[in-house]
């Protein structure tokens, strides 16, 4: 099994430690681009122990810090982050699963309606788009385009569920094959090893 998800990168030295909190949380490079966002939104839920979504003051306190990560991302200004009630917490835990099902490969999902995104014409001439609606709905219509514009440009595939059947980490594999497995943590490094030393 190979791995090829830089663990131990150095961090841009323009953007925040912790960019995005809950991958970062694991010593992962985050995926490029907008796919960051998506990559930070599954593995709010990779620590079963400390899952990033559990209750709507955390979802609240993940949804804050990755709007101003995702602004850095994309080098634009977003209106501030969704305020989310009561429930909201629970959708976006739904919305989690859907879209983990997808990287996993475990399936489409049911089509249901996942916010709407604005496009906007700036005075230069650029096309730019934005979410829009409120609370959890807001981030269903980032994420999504997210996924819609990622593999538009191939960079899909990429984003990964570590084959550890003990381990929830969703990773980007930067291995020039794309034939990375594992995560690299260090349990799932360890597997790799032993594994190896084994065949």
């Amino acid at each position: 099994m190979s791995t090829g998800a830089d663990i131990g990168w150095a961090a841009d030295a323009h953007l925040p430690k912790g960019h995005w909190l809950a991958t970062t949380r694991f010593g992962l490079r985050p995926a490029p681009h907008g796919l960051a966002l998506v990559e930070d939104f599954l593995n709010t839920g990779a620590e079963a122990t400390r899952d990033l979504l559990a209750d709507v003051t955390r979802a609240q306190a993940w949804s804050t810090h990755a709007c101003r990560a995702w602004s850095l991302e994309r080098g634009t200004e977003t209106s501030p982050a969704p305020v989310l009630i009561n429930g909201d917490d629970a959708r976006l835990r739904e919305l989690r699963d859907s879209i983990s099902g997808l990287v996993s490969g475990a399936g489409a999902v049911a089509r249901i309606g996942l916010g709407v995104t604005e496009f906007v014409l700036s005075a230069a001439g650029e096309l730019h788009w934005q979410p829009t609606g409120n609370g959890w709905q807001w981030w269903a219509a980032a994420i999504c385009t997210e996924v819609m514009l990622s593999q538009h440009s191939g960079t899909w595939q990429r984003l990964k569920l570590c084959g550890n059947d003990s381990c929830r980490v969703v990773f980007y594999d930067r291995s020039w094959n794309n034939s990375a497995e594992l995560h690299a943590g260090h349990a799932c490094a360890t597997e790799q090893l032993s594994g190896a030393a084994i065949g």
